[in-house]
């Protein structure tokens, strides 16, 4: 068994699952637990997990915009075009409880201010499904159509906009992870290679890693009427507009973790070779295998293994 772990953030709908196909084969090859955390934001205390010695940590991100259009057809439109689970059926009309684009948007975009100062007992009360969400489920960002990715990130817990002082944290938190890949970086072979021999052995990640389709392209030419020229139903502005601008945070971390992995990229430290780390810290217990983490700390982190 080897010593250490791997732990990557599954960031939804930006290849996410292809990096799990191939840090999963890493792991299994050195013989170390992989771990998975998806849905909710991070806790302050992820901090001294993601500097744990020995855990290889990472992430993936998408541009925003495409990442928002992808959730939309595998979350909302397959989800209600797929009945009971059945991946061969493909639709030609609509069920009632299909919503366009600019509908499902607004329903899950945040209200300004996000009604911060209402108490947590009004959210039946309140006019906003989103805010009522949040509200009964902090720290979940399952479906978030606005700066996802500095939510996660930051700790968000809702309800409301995130801000600067939002998008500082999650810059920093994101300065922790040892890898951050783009989308498109996964569906390169050469990317992937570099992954393995970061690793210290080539053949740790595999050349290709297919991409596992969640709907077809079949459904979305024949539904591809939901999307087209849908305006805001607020603002009745073009809705990518409107993506770009409630996204903003998000654009403007992608800015600056694209700077930050071509610089790691150009100083040869993409990656650290894991083989060579050595376990420690007061967070985490030495054993043959792996690394333990406190009970409370995994709980607190959504840690699981799939």
């Amino acid at each position: 068994a080897g010593k250490g772990g791997v732990y990557m953030y599954h960031s939804r709908k930006a290849a996410g699952t292809t990096l799990r196909v191939a840090l999963q084969a890493a792991a299994k090859s050195l013989k170390v637990p992989f771990w998975e955390t998806e849905g909710i934001s991070l806790p302050d205390e992820v901090g001294e997990f993601l500097v744990t010695k020995g855990v290889l940590t990472a992430t993936t991100l998408r541009p925003p915009i495409e990442r928002v259009m992808s959730l939309y057809w595998y979350e909302h439109v397959a989800w209600w075009n797929r009945p009971m689970g059945n991946m061969k059926v493909v639709p030609t009309e609509l069920p009632k409880q299909t919503r366009n684009l600019s509908s499902w948007i607004d329903t899950w975009r945040d209200d300004a201010g996000g009604g911060v100062l209402v108490q947590p007992k009004m959210a039946d009360s309140l006019s906003s499904f989103k805010t009522k969400y949040v509200w009964k489920n902090p720290f979940t960002v399952y479906v978030e159509v606005e700066n996802y990715y500095v939510k996660w990130l930051s700790g968000w817990k809702g309800p409301g906009q995130v801000g600067e002082a939002d998008w500082e944290k999650a810059k920093n938190r994101l300065l922790e992870f040892d890898v951050v890949l783009f989308s498109t970086d996964l569906r390169d072979p050469a990317s992937l290679r570099l992954v393995g021999e970061s690793l210290g052995n080539p053949k740790l990640v595999p050349d290709h890693v297919p991409e596992r389709l969640k709907q077809d392209d079949s459904m979305k030419q024949r539904l591809q009427r939901l999307v087209v020229d849908q305006k805001d139903l607020r603002t009745g502005e073009n809705i990518t507009s409107t993506l770009a601008a409630i996204s903003a945070w998000d654009v403007k971390l992608m800015s600056f973790a694209r700077s930050m992995t071509d610089a790691r990229l150009s100083a040869a430290s993409f990656l650290p070779n894991l083989s060579s780390l050595d376990m420690g810290g007061e967070a985490s217990e030495c054993y043959a295998g792996g690394v333990r983490l406190p009970p409370q700390l995994q709980k607190s982190i959504g840690l699981f293994q799939p």
